[in-house]
């Protein structure tokens, strides 16, 4: 949709006007027909500027095309594709810019009729959250640089930025045994619930189809292939966004770090297959069932994109709200106020098989779960 064009002086235009001005008052008082002359080639010029740069704008169709999300730091290809709709006349000297953003624009010298233009941008999205993209503006200098004239199309569309996902150092995650090995990683295992236990001899009743040949040749007597039931490995992650001081910029960094080892925590969890349960205030109690795949991670980034502090409930109130069987397996902390909440999530997870690892986001060694100078 276009809206109203718009028509502004350049500094050579106002410039121009005002010679104009100047010699119409010259030629006015003196009555030579020398300076008439000449005004009236600079009025032809004004006129004749507006009329070409307004066939330049006329049935220009400007669309723009991105991916619907991006992580925060890394470089986002926006495009615009700019089509002269005009049956014979050719446009020149485009501009095309984003509203929203000013460092996306494109230069067009020439778009003949019927022709299409794609123009890829790059753009970096430092910060995480939902950034709207809304008008694209088009101007056009053209012919003689002394008029602007702008046209804007509503070209309204969203993109979420996650934030900054990282590789985690896996030294550093006090896993035990039966949680470090990826759930699943056994093509045995793929489409079952059992896992290979050992073998035992053959009994009177047994499945002769796990009988296991090889291992039967060599003891000379029916060996059997022996199963137990798998059990998934749960990880709850549990995200601290109290802030005592909502204005507080270094608060504000330590959240943002904290949310964005809970983003590369999430990511390194969930490429192994396992099932990952989240949980915080983004400010309102907000938590995404256990769940495995790359949909989870998407709805687990998607909710620390949007994540805002919150100052009324620090993390014991966040335990309060979360049942026993939401907080198993492997359980990890991330925490803003070390003071607040420790003892009692310590408390609530005294349960058997259930492990606990707390982050000090403000502590330096927060750095050493990054694998450094690598991004995922």
């Amino acid at each position: 949709m276009h809206l109203p064009r718009k028509l502004k002086f350049t500094k050579e235009g106002t410039r121009f006007v005002i010679l104009c001005i100047g010699i119409g008052i010259a030629a006015i008082n003196t009555g030579l027909n020398l300076l008439f002359l000449i005004l009236a080639m600079m009025l032809s010029s004004i006129i004749i500027s507006g009329i070409l740069s307004e066939i330049s704008l006329r049935k220009i169709s400007v669309k723009r095309f991105h991916s619907s999300r991006g992580h925060a730091g890394d470089e986002l290809t926006i495009k615009f594709t700019i089509e002269n709709l005009k049956m014979f006349l050719p446009s020149f000297s485009l501009i095309i810019k984003d509203k929203s953003f000013e460092d996306l624009s494109a230069y067009i010298t020439k778009i003949n009729a019927n022709q299409k233009i794609t123009f890829p941008c790059k753009k970096i999205f430092l910060n995480r959250g939902l950034f709207e993209l809304k008008e694209i503006l088009i101007l056009t200098r053209f012919p003689f640089g002394l008029f602007e004239k702008s046209s804007k199309i509503l070209c309204q569309s969203k993109i979420i930025i996650y934030p900054r996902i990282k590789q985690i150092n896996s030294e550093t995650i006090s896993l035990p045994k039966h949680f470090l090995q990826s759930p699943f990683n056994n093509l045995a295992i793929k489409n079952s619930d059992e896992i290979f236990h050992g073998l035992r001899e053959y009994r009177l009743g047994d499945n002769p189809k796990r009988i296991h040949w090889k291992s039967t040749a060599r003891f000379l007597k029916p060996m059997i292939k022996e199963f137990e039931k798998h059990q998934e490995s749960n990880i709850s992650i549990l995200l601290d966004t109290f802030l005592v001081e909502n204005n507080d910029q270094k608060q504000k960094e330590f959240l943002e770090s904290a949310i964005s080892l809970c983003a590369s925590l999430a990511n390194f969890f969930i490429s192994k297959n396992y099932n990952i349960f989240f949980s915080a205030y983004t400010p309102q109690f907000t938590k995404i069932p256990f769940a495995k795949g790359k949909d989870q991670l998407y709805r687990i980034l998607e909710t620390l994109a949007l994540i805002k502090p919150n100052s009324s409930k620090n993390f014991s109130f966040l335990l309060d709200e979360l049942s026993e069987s939401q907080i198993t397996g492997y359980v990890i902390a991330i925490l803003l106020n070390v003071n607040q909440g420790k003892n009692k999530i310590s408390a609530k997870i005294n349960l058997p098989g259930t492990l606990l690892h707390t982050i000090n986001i403000r502590e330096h060694s927060v750095f050493n779960y990054f694998k450094i100078h690598q991004t995922a």
